[in-house]
C-alpha cells in the first residue's frame, strides 16, 4: 500500500512538474547570420536547446480584432471621402476658389517630377507613382472642364 501510494506522488509530481511540462525547441544561426527558432531540430546543423517553461502567450486573436477594425476604420473613411467627393463633383454651384485650387494642382502635377502626399491611412508621406499622378491629372483636368462649363453658364 505504502509504495503504490509513493508510486503514485511519484507519478502525479512528474505530471505537475514543469521540467515535464517544458516545450523543447532549437536555436541555430543560418549561413546569412539570421537567427532561428523552431520545434524541430535543423538537419545538418549545429543547433542549440530552448526550453520554454510557460506555454506561448498568443495574441493573436486580439491583434486580428485590431486589424479588423483598422480595416474596417479605413473602409469607412474611404467610403466617406468618395460620398464628399461625389457630392463636390455633384451639381454643387462651381465656385472661382475651387476652380483656381484646381488649375495650381494641375500646374503643379504637369511641372514636378515627384509629388508627394500624405496617406489618409497611415499619416505618413508617400511618393505618387506614376500611375497615381496621372489619374490626379485626368481627375483634375474633368474638374477643371466643369469649372469652364459653370461658368460659361454663369456668362
Amino acid at each position: 500500500m505504502r509504495i503504490a501510494l509513493l508510486t503514485m506522488v511519484l507519478i502525479l509530481s512528474g505530471t505537475f512538474s514543469p521540467t515535464v511540462s517544458a516545450e523543447q525547441y532549437y536555436k541555430w544561426v543560418d549561413d546569412q547570420g539570421v537567427t532561428h527558432y523552431s520545434a524541430e531540430k535543423p538537419k545538418g546543423r549545429e543547433a542549440s536547446k530552448v526550453e520554454a517553461h510557460n506555454p506561448p502567450s498568443s495574441s493573436q486573436d486580439k491583434a486580428m480584432e485590431r486589424l479588423e477594425k483598422q480595416r474596417e476604420q479605413s473602409r469607412q473613411e474611404r467610403q466617406a471621402a468618395q460620398e464628399k467627393e461625389k457630392k463636390e463633383d455633384s451639381s454643387e454651384p462651381v465656385n472661382q476658389e475651387r476652380c483656381e485650387k484646381h488649375r495650381k494642382n494641375l500646374q503643379t502635377l504637369n511641372t514636378t517630377s515627384q509629388i508627394r502626399r500624405k496617406n489618409p491611412e497611415t499619416g505618413e508621406m508617400e511618393t505618387l507613382t506614376q500611375e497615381e499622378r496621372q489619374a490626379m491629372i485626368e481627375k483634375t483636368k474633368k474638374a477643371l472642364e466643369r469649372c469652364n462649363e459653370q461658368n460659361s453658364q454663369d456668362d
